[in-house]
């Protein structure tokens, strides 16, 4: 009987907790709408990012470039750390390509490195900036 006390109370929880996730919280127009404008600009920045990145790892002869597109457009929605993290996961890639030359190998995992870097510095610290203080509205 135990078993089927935390069985039913088990049951009430994840009840409650399916009516809790589908119903949507009452939230003040103007935090809305900042919040579906947020997510729209981080979008914009997340595709040309991944995009940016992806034209330089497939510059590089990566095979794997598709792949890191999907990760870093996903990654970048996470605050610099995103997009370090990304770079992290490319830089193995690029690295121990068995394809490439080794010395071939050592200059591309510094091609991607500095532009990785270059790329991240200007649609982070530029572009991303521009577009929330043009479009971002008065509450960003």
């Amino acid at each position: 009987s135990d078993v089927g006390g935390v069985s039913w109370e088990a049951l009430l929880f994840l009840v409650y907790l399916f009516f809790w996730i589908f119903e949507p919280l009452p939230i003040n127009e103007n935090v809305g709408k900042v919040i579906k404008s947020y997510l729209l600009l981080k979008t914009i920045v997340c595709v040309l990012f991944a995009t940016l990145m992806s034209a330089v790892l497939w510059c590089l002869s990566c095979p794997l470039w598709p792949i890191f597109f999907v990760l870093t457009f996903l990654l970048n929605y996470i605050p610099e750390i995103g997009a370090v993290l990304s770079a992290f996961l490319t830089l193995p890639a690029v690295m121990f390509d068995g394809a490439i030359d080794p010395n071939r190998r050592v200059w591309n995992t510094v091609t991607l490195a500095i532009c990785g870097t270059i790329i991240k510095v200007v649609t982070g610290n530029v572009v991303e900036v521009r577009l929330y203080a043009t479009r971002g509205g008065q509450f960003m």
